[in-house]
């Protein structure tokens, strides 16, 4: 991974969080395969998550350790972008509320969030 920027300071440390996902490891539960980027992600404040039948995203700064185990991301329903990040990634809402991706039809073959 990262090979296309040799000079990349992060290659030891984000190389292994994407390793599952670019090796093609099928034989691994969502969870393990996508759970050490999300939860750096959840970690850093970039995405928010909500468990089934909850409304209101929860972020690392309120519950940090809401990802610690893959029974937890499992309960995953839906992913939210920070407040903070929208306008750095031009994010346009009808509201101001973070902007969500829906988890209802994530499978193990489909990594796609669709917002």
């Amino acid at each position: 991974m990262l090979l296309a920027e040799d000079r990349f300071t992060g290659v030891g440390w984000l190389t292994p969080l994407g390793d599952a996902v670019l090796g093609g490891a099928a034989e691994l539960s969502w969870a393990r395969r996508y759970g050490p980027i999300l939860r750096m992600l959840f970690d850093i404040g970039f995405l928010g998550v909500s468990a089934a039948g909850k409304r209101t995203p929860v972020f690392a700064v309120d519950e940090p350790n809401a990802l610690k185990f893959d029974q937890q991301i499992d309960r995953i329903e839906a992913f939210y972008v920070a407040r903070a990040y929208h306008s750095a990634l031009e994010v346009r809402t009808a509201d101001s509320r973070n902007v969500g991706w829906s988890n209802e039809s994530r499978d193990d073959s489909d990594a796609s969030l669709a917002l």
